[in-house]
């Protein structure tokens, strides 16, 4: 799925961890490791919301914005 229309917010890795992140998608399908990482997030956010409650939404809310995020 092709989200280049979407709004984009930076998010910044250590080299190393880019590096093996790289190295990971080569012959997976992925272009960037930008889109691989925004494919395991969706999948992390969209299991994960099921459990959280309102207390725990608000509390990663919070701390997003906090961190420049939201």
């Amino acid at each position: 799925m092709d989200n280049s229309s979407e709004k984009k917010h930076p998010v910044n890795l250590d080299e190393d961890l880019y590096q093996a992140l790289e190295e990971m998608i080569q012959g997976k399908g992925f272009k960037t490791v930008e889109d691989f990482v925004n494919y395991v997030l969706r999948i992390t956010v969209g299991k994960r919301s099921v459990e959280l409650g309102k207390e725990d939404t608000e509390a990663i809310t919070a701390r997003l914005k906090a961190l420049g995020y939201i």
